[in-house]
């Protein structure tokens, strides 16, 4: 339980320059010439290096955001859309998004897939650069989740937590509530990753 007191900071992120970005939109259309978090991260990943395939699976009965297959990780990523434009530290931009993350976990273990949600995945692709095929998609990807070499992660963007707050207040309740949500998904041996504002 000594977790549970702990500070939380080694795995918040401030990677993405959201400034560009309605951060109270997550797939609704935002204002041109700004974006919604949806789009924002679909450009971020189209950037990122080592990346073969991924997927917008965004809706109901979803296996995430986006997932995302690099040459050694397969990440599961859940965005919500901020309260307010204004980054903060608010308990409330948190609880659903990292409430779904835990929820989802089971999908980082290749049995509760069925073709369709597989299809799915495939059929939604933002980023497949060598142009894989279905058969070579679900090889690639149940392979990748089969792999105890290949890192897990579930990552949690809300870009309406700002890093800098978080870490000015360590007494936050924040803090103990991702300190939880890191115990839950290390328990299963995924690696957890906060995306948020500077």
């Amino acid at each position: 339980m000594d977790k549970l007191n702990n500070s939380f900071f080694g795995n918040s992120e401030a990677i993405i320059n959201w400034s560009k970005v309605d951060i109270t939109k997550e797939e609704a259309v935002a204002a041109k010439p700004r974006m919604n978090i949806l789009e924002k991260l679909e450009d971020y990943v189209k950037k990122m290096p080592n990346v073969y395939f991924a997927a917008n699976d965004n809706g109901a009965n979803e296996v995430a955001d986006l997932v995302i297959l690099s040459d050694n990780t397969v990440a599961f990523v859940h965005a919500k859309a901020s309260k307010t434009a204004k980054p903060a530290l608010r308990i409330g931009d948190l609880q659903v998004v990292a409430s779904q993350a835990v929820k989802n976990v089971n999908f980082v273990i290749p049995a509760p897939y069925s073709t369709n949600q597989v299809k799915r995945l495939y059929n939604n692709s933002i980023h497949n650069p060598s142009e894989m095929s279905f058969e070579e998609f679900q090889e690639a990807f149940f392979g990748s989740l089969e792999d105890i070499n290949v890192k897990k992660e579930i990552w949690i963007v809300q870009p309406g937590i700002s890093k800098e707050k978080l870490e000015a207040n360590p007494d936050n309740k924040a803090h103990t509530f991702l300190s939880y949500t890191e115990l839950a998904l290390n328990s299963a041996q995924i690696d957890f990753r906060l995306i948020c504002s500077g």
